[in-house]
């Protein structure tokens, strides 16, 4: 992860689809933090985004009709 600005990072890693393994890099934003006091902890939202092309896993079927690009879009929750 390396962090891009104030709440932004990029987040870089391998993908394995139909046994295809691609790196893909994700946008990633911090959506907040705050205290909970009911369970005592700090828990803590963000969300990374990103673009696949399906057919460079493999997965052709049915290109053009359906696009090739997909977006994928991930959303962690964390508790401290």
């Amino acid at each position: 992860m390396t962090v891009t600005g104030p709440g932004t990072a990029t987040i870089a890693g391998d993908l394995t689809l139909h046994g295809v393994t691609k790196p893909i890099t994700l946008t990633a934003h911090f959506i907040g933090a705050g205290a909970n006091p009911l369970r005592r902890n700090i828990p803590s939202a963000s969300t990374a985004t990103g673009t696949v092309k399906r057919s460079d896993f493999g997965v052709t079927k049915y290109v053009p009709l359906i696009a090739t690009k997909s977006s994928c879009r991930c959303t962690a929750r964390s508790k401290q």
